[in-house]
């Protein structure tokens, strides 16, 4: 109608208008509401149980700051020891090893203990780690039975002891081989050398009455 008379060749700055009436389909098409480009972003929240890792558990309990370098100089105080933990142990359920390394060996300064079950060395190491030994605190934690079973019981945390050194300043030599000495034959028998101008006493007489 009017309006798009009026509103046709009107000038805008440089531009002139065209106005036009379109088709109702192509202005329903036209009007209809674009789709937002941008993709709709939802947060994607891990689930817990599957980030969440499983701690380390084993039926063998390594104690630390049980034992003292002087007490593993002591063949019957070790012995004493591994009596009283493995009835400390005991409490807690079936007590299958207890080791103490001597001193020198691979983990010497720690005491292991292996339980029967997991449960039985989880009991074991809530009520046992931090308990005051001596003038020290034990430090449990859990240690491969694999390892345990292959003699593999980690560093030494004590020296080997040293090995007394000879109190000869000498230091050890081979003996000489013999002198073997050549010894000289001599002949007793006697020997009359016979010289030129020599005169020879004739043999005495031999009286035959």
């Amino acid at each position: 109608g009017g309006a798009l008379q009026s509103l046709n060749g009107l000038a805008l700055g440089l531009v002139k208008l065209s106005v036009q009436r379109v088709p109702e389909e192509m202005a329903a098409t036209l009007l209809k509401s674009k789709p937002d480009p941008t993709p709709e972003v939802t947060s994607q929240v891990p689930d817990a149980s599957m980030t969440e890792t499983t701690p380390f558990t084993s039926t063998v309990l390594k104690l630390d700051s049980m034992i003292t370098e002087q007490d593993l100089q002591d063949s019957n105080e070790i012995e004493e020891i591994k009596i009283d933990v493995r009835d400390e142990a005991g409490r807690f359920g079936l007590v299958n090893a207890v080791i103490i390394p001597l001193l020198g060996e691979a983990g010497c300064g720690a005491v292991f203990v292996e339980f029967g079950d997991v449960e039985t060395a989880m009991k074991a190491k809530t009520v046992m780690h931090g308990r005051e030994f001596g003038a020290s605190k034990v430090v449990a934690s859990f240690f491969p039975l694999e390892q345990l079973r292959s003699g593999d019981y980690g560093p030494c945390l004590f020296a080997a002891p040293d090995t007394p050194a000879s109190t000869d300043p000498t230091p050890h030599q081979d003996p000489p081989p013999p002198t073997i000495v050549p010894i000289p034959v001599i002949d007793a028998s006697p020997q009359i050398a016979v010289t030129e101008n020599m005169i020879v006493p004739p043999p005495p007489d031999i009286d035959l009455d």
